[in-house]
């Protein structure tokens, strides 16, 4: 009898690393794999997703200059906006600031000028 024929495969979890302290298990089949949650992504070894880079979400999809900073907290960004641009994700464009020196419509100061006129008989 040959007792190499009934000995269990190696581990496939063997030489493994799964990133940011995730486990490897052995699947069914006998295959590995790591058991990730987010931000990290449920690929071979739980590297981090990037969420800058990636469709999902996006600082600059209004403001165009926004600068994107990876975090470990949900939305797992943050937005830096331009002048001008506010929101989480930079999505909220600024109106026209109005200039005090120009007033108009609804916003004029009306004043009023009551002139008394005083009669006295004589």
């Amino acid at each position: 009898m040959n007792f190499q024929e009934c000995a269990a495969p190696a581990d496939p979890c063997t030489g493994i690393t799964c990133l940011n302290s995730h486990s490897c298990s052995i699947t069914r089949n006998f295959q590995y794999t790591c058991s990730c949650v987010e931000p990290y992504l449920g690929n071979a070894t739980c590297s981090r997703k990037l969420y800058c880079e990636s469709g999902d979400q996006k600082c600059n999809t209004v403001d165009e200059s926004a600068q994107c900073t990876e975090t470990d907290e949900k939305p797992y960004i943050k937005c830096a906006c331009s002048e001008g641009y506010s929101g989480d994700l930079c999505e909220i464009k600024a109106g026209p600031t109005p200039d005090p020196d120009k007033v108009t419509g609804d916003e004029s100061n009306t004043t009023v000028i009551i002139v008394v006129v005083l009669v006295v008989a004589v």
